[in-house]
């Protein structure tokens, strides 16, 4: 049997892995242990097959850090959302209650890990809230403008983000 020639499957009675060493015994010169070892020598990844690993994985990773950070932005804002939709809430329903904004008690929201809230003037027919990005944050200097108008309508400007 030589190298590159087709066997059957099985020839008198050997299976592949007895033909295989034997050719390996034949082509090497070697033992039966040496065979084994020898074989056993070669398994494992090539340094080629390595680098394209990761070069594979760094691909990969370069797709998906964009829809990470975006999700963890949004994540942010809504966060700064949510809370000063509360505090609009409240200056809303004071202005319902005494037809102006003037007088409204100004207590904002809990400051949360990444922002602190505040109502910056709160009189007539207008009323703004803001969110500011904590010092030491991922939204550090970034700012959330809420306008309340006395016709319930609200404008949001984002600075920062």
């Amino acid at each position: 049997m030589r190298l590159g020639e087709r066997t059957p499957v099985a020839e008198n009675g050997q299976d592949g892995v007895v033909r295989v060493l034997g050719m390996a015994r034949e082509l090497l010169g070697c033992t039966g242990g040496m065979v084994r070892r020898t074989l056993r020598s070669r398994a494992g990844f090539t340094l080629v097959e390595l680098v394209m690993v990761l070069v594979i994985l760094a691909i990969l990773l370069s797709l998906a850090l964009p829809s990470y950070l975006s999700a963890k932005r949004k994540a942010y804002c809504s966060e700064a959302g949510e809370k000063l939709q509360e505090m609009r809430e409240a200056a809303w329903a004071h202005y319902l209650a005494h037809g102006t904004f003037t007088g409204f008690p100004n207590e904002p929201a809990a400051p949360t890990t990444y922002w602190t809230f505040a109502y910056e003037t709160c009189a007539g027919v207008k009323c703004t809230m803001t969110a500011k990005g904590n010092d030491g944050t991922p939204v550090e200097g970034a700012k959330v403008i809420l306008v309340l108008s006395g016709d319930g309508t609200g404008e949001v400007t984002w600075i920062g983000l």
